[in-house]
């Protein structure tokens, strides 16, 4: 019963760090998200140029190289943020994966320490009913060692007395024979 008690504290201390990791994971999916929001916003706002539509406008070629370049860093940031999106996704979903599989242990834990008590309850009411009827068998033997000296005792003192009686008759008979003999 210790052993499952302790191993319910470390399942239960696993499961703490796992939402704590879990709430961290979903704060940085939320800032991660924010920054999409953002981006997307932004490039919403600078009119949501594409590459083709800005070479055919024909603005000078630096304009255009330095347009480029500006898209390119934001497609890179956009790929990049909805990557570690969805490896913050991901890693979530492990937490919560391992998260109730540590529930389900802790659960299974409980009902381990719940069959364990009942075992000892059971145990301990048949050591105590054992030991009700064996106190009952002793007493009952007490009671029967007593009963009987006491009927040895009633035994003795009408022995002795038979054999005091044989005594005394034995003796009248003896004296009727000396009687009869003078």
């Amino acid at each position: 019963l210790f052993e499952l008690t302790q191993a319910n504290r470390a399942l239960s201390a696993q499961l703490a760090e796992l939402g704590e990791r879990g709430e961290r994971a979903q704060r940085e999916i939320a800032d991660q998200r924010a920054l999409a929001e953002k981006l997307l916003r932004l490039q919403y706002e600078q009119g949501g140029q594409d590459r083709l539509r800005l070479i055919l406008e024909g603005k000078d070629l630096a304009t255009l190289t330095r347009h480029l370049a500006y898209f390119g860093y934001v497609q890179r940031a956009r790929a990049e943020t909805l990557e570690s999106l969805r490896r913050s996704a991901e890693e979530v979903a492990a937490l919560e994966a391992q998260a109730r599989e540590k529930r389900e242990a802790i659960a299974e834990n409980q009902a381990a320490q719940a069959r364990e008590t009942q075992r000892l309850e059971k145990e301990r009411a048949a050591r105590a009913a054992a030991h009700k009827r064996l106190a009952g068998q002793v007493e009952k033997g007490r009671r029967e060692i007593g009963r009987l000296k006491r009927d040895e005792e009633r035994l003795t003192r009408l022995v002795q007395e038979i054999a005091r009686a044989l005594e005394a008759e034995k003796a009248r008979e003896a004296q009727r024979a000396r009687e009869a003999q003078k």
